[in-house]
């Protein structure tokens, strides 16, 4: 007996069978569960943005070629994991460098600006009587206003 899984639409290719129905599938139909594994992988590095997919594709068939030369299928297991932690640490290792290094930038230079000394201001006071209960007088000013020049 022959199963075939096909993907409903893009927005569902995230769904997988179940483990228990890949397991069924791939001691049944070894062929079909391989048909079933390109394309799901497949549909993966198609829906990965543009910048994403050549990248991809390269560890896509690096894995391929462990697979091919493993002489079983727990071999290429053990060395796609090895694959895949030497590519963490190495990314691990890159990020401690980033934030350990200090800034290499170079900072920009600044020219200096020539301090100017403000000019100095002279006021005239001229007596001027308020209004006994006016506005001014409410507000709280004292009997004489201070006009600046």
């Amino acid at each position: 007996m022959m199963v075939v899984y096909k993907m409903r639409s893009p927005a569902r290719a995230d769904v997988l069978p179940s483990h228990d129905a890949l397991v069924r599938l791939a001691d049944s139909d070894p062929e079909a569960f391989e048909a079933l594994r390109r394309q799901l992988i497949e549909d993966f590095i198609n829906r990965a943005p543009d910048s994403a997919r050549l990248r991809l594709r390269g560890i896509q068939y690096r894995v391929e070629a462990i697979r091919s030369a493993s002489r079983s299928p727990l071999g290429a297991t053990v060395k796609i994991h090895e694959l895949m932690w030497k590519s963490f640490l190495q990314m691990n290792q890159r990020l401690q460098e980033l934030v350990t290094q200090p800034a290499v930038l170079p900072l920009p230079v600044m020219e200096a600006l020539p301090v100017r000394r403000p000019e100095k201001h002279s006021a005239t006071i001229i007596g001027f009587p308020l209004r006994p209960g006016g506005e001014a007088a409410r507000a709280g000013f004292s009997k004489t206003l201070c006009l600046a020049e």
